[in-house]
């Protein structure tokens, strides 16, 4: 080594079987120290061969501050590594803990999403064993997964009894049952499928069954839910209606027949006393004062009236006797029948009746002309004898498109009926009773007072409504409804 004041230089041995230099012995001793020693070159190992450092293979002088900047760059790289290293360990010790973070919190979510199933499959369970319906769920061959309380209690068949067995084997009519599970699973729904249940006492009981299928994640089928109902008060209320109609059909015939009669009866003695009260008027009409004459003129009127209310209380008793028929009517030539059944009153009071064209309807037509006589003929009866003409005007419209405001049983289609009149009006106090029977609004004007009741039991028949809007002395409007089938 040189004096200090002189550039430092330091020979390196290097024969020629030196494996190289050791970085890390080198990195661990200061510059100085280099300088100041000889290191062996066996204790380089294979790290590096020394020459590749130094440039020469045999002994060199190297300058000192050539080899401080050799010795700094190399420094410099080590801490550069070291550096490297430990960002690399930090990051994988921060990816270990984000991996167990995640996990922990996967956990956690686990667990909670558990609770929460366990929560709901409790709830189902309380949910479908407080059900008074049968529950019961199958596989997509019709083996019992599960059963209800309800199901246990109906059939006597515990759970254990249930669960595994296939479900047509507990129905009296296996092919039928299969049927029901096969419909389900190809429309994959079934509404309302009667079957009997036997119970572990070998009863039939009535169920009326109802199913749909069960899809899993793939959407394909993974069972069959099944509820059913106990039908046996059903049961016994449908013959119980069915013995009342048998009954009503027979009360309806017996009425039918003692109304005939009873009106042939009645019509016979009011027809002679009819004759006889005529007779006597024509033939001693010299005879009797004014006095006497008023009485039987009034005796005949009020035979006529009785033959009217008898053929009148006939017919309503009709209304409703037997299966009413109904079919696509032309309503205006129901209306032309009608007119011309009251061609005597017409001409009598010259009453004027306009209409529009008049739609088809769905209904009974013998029934329809009687609403149309019956309501014109009302008009013509109530007409204002003070106006110069009486006048009426049928029309109709959509019920669906109706500027009238139309009852809650009018029906929501069909056609809508008004007849207009300009007669005395109804006061409107008084405007629902005249729907009512024996109802008149003048009681020297003649009539049964059964005519507007005939009116509303057939509109009723037909599922429609009648309703009538009217001012005194302005004249009325009868509204009714025919609604479609």
């Amino acid at each position: 080594m040189h004096k200090n004041n002189q550039q430092k230089s330091v020979r390196i041995k290097t024969p020629r079987d030196a494996k190289g230099i050791a970085y890390l012995k080198i990195l661990e001793k200061t510059t100085q120290s280099v300088f100041n020693s000889r290191i062996d070159p066996k204790s380089a190992g294979n790290l590096r061969h020394c020459h590749s450092l130094m440039g020469s293979r045999d002994v060199v002088r190297i300058d000192k501050q050539e080899w401080e900047e050799r010795v700094g760059k190399i420094l410099r790289l080590h801490e550069k590594h070291r550096y490297q290293k430990k960002n690399a360990l930090q990051s994988a010790i921060e990816r270990i803990n984000a991996l167990l973070n995640d996990a922990t919190v996967r956990e956690a979510k686990l667990k909670t999403t558990t609770k929460e199933l366990e929560k709901t499959g409790n709830y189902l369970r309380i949910l479908l064993d407080s059900m008074a319906d049968i529950f019961i769920a199958t596989d997509p061959g019709g083996v019992i997964t599960e059963a209800n309380i309800a199901a246990q209690k109906l059939s006597g068949f515990n759970r254990d009894e249930l669960i595994g067995k296939f479900f047509v084997h507990f129905i009296s009519d296996v092919t039928k049952a299969q049927n029901a599970l096969n419909t389900v699973l190809i429309d994959g729904i079934l509404y309302d499928y009667e079957l009997e249940l036997i119970t572990n006492n070998d009863f039939k009981m009535p169920i009326m069954l109802n199913a749909t299928v069960l899809l899993d994640v793939d959407n394909e089928v993974s069972g069959i839910l099944i509820n059913a109902r106990d039908i046996r008060e059903l049961k016994k209320a449908q013959q119980a209606q069915k013995r009342f109609a048998e009954e009503l059909a027979r009360a309806n015939a017996d009425l039918e027949e003692f109304a005939t009669v009873a009106s042939h009866d009645l019509q016979e003695p009011l027809k002679k006393v009819t004759e006889f009260a005529t007779q006597l008027a024509e033939t001693y009409k010299d005879q009797f004062d004014d006095n006497a004459m008023r009485d039987l003129r009034f005796m005949i009127r009020q035979t006529d009236y009785m033959t009217d209310l008898v053929k009148n209380v006939l017919e309503y008793s009709r209304v409703d006797a037997g299966t009413m028929v109904k079919e696509n009517t032309d309503s205006q030539s129901v209306f032309h029948q009608a007119i011309e059944n009251l061609s005597g009153a017409i001409d009598e009071s010259k009453a004027i009746i306009t209409h529009d064209t008049l739609p088809s309807v769905q209904s009974n037509s013998a029934q329809l002309i009687r609403v149309f006589q019956n309501i014109i003929g009302n008009s013509i009866k109530y007409r204002d004898k003070e106006k110069d003409k009486c006048i009426i005007h049928v029309s109709w419209q959509r019920i669906e498109k109706s500027t009238v405001k139309i009852p809650d049983d009018a029906g929501d289609i069909g056609v809508l009926f008004s007849i207009e009149d300009n007669g005395i009006g109804v006061d409107p106090d008084f405007q629902e009773e005249v729907f009512d029977m024996f109802v008149r609004l003048e009681d020297e004007t003649p009539g049964s007072g059964l005519g507007l009741a005939i009116c509303r039991k057939i509109i009723t028949r037909h599922n429609g409504a009648i309703w009538l809007e009217s001012e005194e002395e302005k004249g009325s409007t009868f509204y009714f409804t025919i609604p479609d089938e």
